[in-house]
């Protein structure tokens, strides 16, 4: 067996997503600024700091892929009307889990770790309804589900602020949220000079 089901998974998805969906893949850092954290309204609590960071001004380690792939977003924009990208990275966040004084030698131990698919689609004016890339976006979460054999799926509208109101919502697969889909509210697009 020459990968772990982790390596083969991730090596999986990387071909449904560009060989099936056209998307390009990129590489985000898992550093993150204060900026962003705060556009997103997270509490930087539930997220790691770093005490040395490589870059003063993103001193904290993600606790989602959105923030790397809405920088690529942002940079590209400039350049086509539209695009897809995706990344799968590791997100950091503090939990139950959270080391206390004295408790645990290593930050296996301690730390909450865990893999995570992103994808991010751009497209710079929608004519008519049936071109939304929220449509695509679910599309895409289809196609995924169904190449994974995973069952049948189901979005559940949500209401998390710095998306749209009326277009975000969990993914189900089962009795398990196995993701989100979600157009960035417009003031969220606005600030980031979409």
């Amino acid at each position: 067996m020459p990968y772990t089901p982790y390596v083969a998974l991730q090596r999986q998805l990387e071909d449904i997503l560009v060989r099936s969906i056209g998307c390009d893949q990129v590489e985000t850092y898992p550093w993150i600024g204060e900026k962003i954290v705060e556009t997103f309204g997270k509490d930087k609590k539930i997220l790691y700091m770093l005490q040395n960071p490589v870059n003063p001004e993103a001193p904290y380690m993600r606790d989602d892929m959105i923030y790397g792939l809405l920088a690529h977003t942002v940079k590209n924009s400039k350049f086509f009307d539209s695009f897809k990208i995706f990344d799968i990275g590791k997100v950091w966040t503090k939990g139950a889990g959270t080391r206390e004084k004295g408790q645990g030698k290593f930050a296996s131990e301690f730390v909450h770790e865990e893999a995570q698919l992103g994808v991010m689609l751009y497209q710079k004016a929608i004519d008519q309804w049936n071109t939304d890339p929220l449509l695509a976006a679910k599309h895409i979460v289809t196609h995924i589900v169904k190449e994974l054999e995973l069952g049948k799926v189901r979005f559940e509208k949500t209401s998390l602020t710095q998306f749209h109101p009326k277009k975000q919502a969990t993914i189900s697969v089962g009795n398990d949220i196995i993701g989100f889909i979600g157009a960035l509210h417009p003031l969220v697009l606005q600030q980031q000079k979409i």
